[in-house]
């Protein structure tokens, strides 16, 4: 079934519950941290046009991803 904008049709063509393209979005972004992707970087992917609303909104990912290269 074709995605038709809605998130209807989205949570139900992927039997993902609640799905909506942001969720989509962070999943994708942490996804690229996790893998070493710097936080300015995945800024100017989002389209950001200042790296502090990437560093807020994934702070938690990037404290625990630094945790771990710390530690490893």
């Amino acid at each position: 079934m074709p995605f038709n904008g809605t998130n209807s049709t989205l949570s139900g063509s992927l039997k993902v519950e609640d799905a909506h393209a942001h969720r989509f979005r962070d999943t994708h972004s942490v996804s690229l941290l996790e893998q070493g992707v710097p936080v300015e970087t995945l800024a100017m992917i989002l389209g950001h046009a200042d790296v502090r609303i990437a560093q807020k909104h994934y702070a938690p990912w990037i404290e625990s991803w630094q945790d771990v290269l710390e530690s490893g």
